[in-house]
C-alpha cells in the first residue's frame, strides 16, 4: 500500500523530498518518484483530468487533456496529484474525474475540490520560492521603484512570474493574493487589467 500521508497540508515537504525545488517545478519528476503512469490525451468531453487507481495491480494512472495549453495541463496534473496525496482510496479501485469547471472557477464549492485546487496552487507556486521569482523580477524590471508599482508594472511582473512558474496568469494572481502580497481589492483590478488585455 502506498503511504503518503505525510505529505498531506505539506506540498513543499513532497517536493523538496525529491529535490524538485526550483521552478517550474519538474511535475513529471514529481509523479515518477510517486510512481504515476501520466498519459497525455484527447478527451472528447470537458474533461480537464482524472486519476485512476487499481487496487490489484497497485497501478496509478493520472490523464490530462492534451488539448489544453501547457499551464493548464500542469495546474491539471498538480490537482490530480492532490487528488491522490487526499483522495485515493489505496485500498479499493477508484477513480475521479475533474472538468474545466472543477478545475478553474473561483467559486468551486465542492470542499474536495477546493482542496485539490489549494494543494495544486501550493505545489506549482511554493510560497517561499515564489516571493524570491517575485522580488527577483520585481528588482529586475523596476530597481528603482518602492512598492508603489501600479497595475501595468505589477501585471508585468505576473507576466514573468507566470512564464517562470509555467503557470497562468490568473493562477499567479491568486497566489499573490493567497500568500498576502496584494489585497482582495488589487486581485479583482488584476483579473479585471487581466481579462481586458
Amino acid at each position: 500500500m502506498r503511504n503518503v500521508d505525510k505529505y498531506k497540508n505539506n506540498s513543499i515537504e513532497l517536493i523538496k523530498d525529491f529535490d524538485l525545488f526550483k521552478a517550474p517545478i519538474d511535475l513529471d519528476s514529481l509523479t515518477k518518484h510517486l510512481d504515476i503512469d501520466v498519459n497525455y490525451i484527447d478527451f472528447n468531453d470537458d474533461i480537464s483530468g482524472k486519476i485512476k487507481y487499481n487496487y490489484i495491480d497497485d497501478n496509478v494512472i493520472i490523464s490530462i487533456n492534451k488539448n489544453e495549453y501547457l499551464p493548464r495541463q500542469r495546474f491539471s496534473l498538480a490537482h490530480e496529484i492532490a487528488h491522490y496525496i487526499y483522495d485515493i482510496d489505496f485500498e479499493n479501485n477508484s477513480e475521479i474525474k475533474d472538468s474545466e469547471k472543477t478545475l478553474f472557477r473561483n467559486d468551486v464549492v465542492n470542499p474536495i475540490e477546493k482542496r485539490a485546487n489549494k494543494y495544486a496552487e501550493k505545489l506549482l507556486m511554493p510560497k517561499e520560492l515564489f516571493i524570491n521569482e517575485i522580488d527577483k523580477i520585481k528588482n529586475k524590471l523596476f530597481p528603482t521603484l518602492d512598492n508603489k508599482l501600479g497595475i501595468e508594472r505589477i501585471y508585468k511582473i505576473i507576466e514573468e512570474v507566470s512564464e517562470k512558474f509555467q503557470v497562468s496568469k490568473p493562477a499567479a494572481i491568486m497566489r499573490l493574493s493567497s500568500i498576502g502580497k496584494i489585497n482582495a481589492i488589487m486581485k479583482n483590478k488584476l483579473f479585471s487589467y487581466h481579462k481586458n488585455r
